[in-house]
């Protein structure tokens, strides 16, 4: 499954990044911070399973452009 985290690098989206990458899901992380350097080193075993997008979640078009192509 798919699954789209907005504030995905903060202390509770990181946590569910996890249990769902433990699961076998693809996780794409939206958030305005970058994936702290722990996190990076956790995750590096992952790879194209996690996707980081940089974003603001208050705006709009660039959530809706996100969902449009399937993040």
């Amino acid at each position: 499954m798919k699954i789209l985290i907005f504030g995905g690098t903060g202390f509770v989206g990181l946590n569910i990044a996890a249990a769902l990458l433990a699961r076998g899901h693809t996780v794409t992380l939206f958030d305005r911070a970058s994936l702290p350097a722990a996190a990076q080193r956790d995750f590096a075993g992952f790879g194209k399973m996690l996707t980081v997008v940089s974003g603001d979640v208050t705006d709009r078009q660039s959530v809706m452009d996100l969902v449009a192509v399937g993040f």
